[in-house]
């Protein structure tokens, strides 16, 4: 059994220095989960990897696993934009059976690059992200539409991921972007 442990480092890097748009790298036993925008206003979420294209969130990362856990549950429970989503968006509308399947995992097809998927399932105290697709120098990108995405409007739990991950940068981090330091005094407040 393969033990997960913590999220080596999170990274914050400006994507243009022209424009507001950060890039959000979690790196972790030499894989690398990138999360930004292109200049199309699409979110990318790019794994790069070595041999298993998979990447694990763990509760060991509180502040990044509430996150994931909050798009998770927003899309299972078909309110993807809380109580502001319109009922026929909600569960069991065809949007809702594209993406989560019967034992609750996100489908998530790329929107512009064909083949490409990410499935993202929970398990205990964790979640696990698998990419499939077309691999380029050991690296999958899947794309989120933030304008007339064919999954609307479950693309935008992941835009919210994007601006939660921006907040805990600027609530958390120190300017050295040391996320562990935030968590160990997190624990001890």
């Amino acid at each position: 059994m393969k033990v997960v442990k913590k999220v080596d480092s999170i990274k914050l890097d400006y994507m243009d220095e022209k424009t507001e748009f950060y890039s959000f790298d979690l790196i972790d036993d030499g894989k690398t989960l990138s999360i930004h925008w292109d200049e199309n206003l699409n979110l990318h979420m790019e794994l790069k990897f070595s041999e298993e294209a998979s990447f694990f969130i763990t509760k060991q990362d509180y502040v990044i696993y509430a996150v994931f856990d909050l798009v998770y549950k927003s899309i299972v429970n078909g309110i993807p934009c809380g109580e502001y989503t319109p009922d026929k968006y909600r569960k069991d509308s065809l949007n809702y059976n594209k993406i989560v399947d019967k034992k609750k995992n996100i489908i998530w097809k790329s929107e512009d690059i064909e083949d490409n998927k990410m499935i993202m399932s929970k398990t205990n105290n964790k979640y696990e992200l698998v990419f499939i697709g077309d691999s380029k120098n050991n690296s999958i990108d899947i794309v989120f539409k933030g304008y007339n995405s064919e999954y609307y409007p479950y693309n935008s739990a992941f835009i919210i991921l994007y601006q939660k991950l921006q907040n805990i940068k600027f609530l958390c981090c120190e300017e050295n972007n040391n996320y562990k330091s935030y968590q160990y005094r997190k624990r001890i407040s």
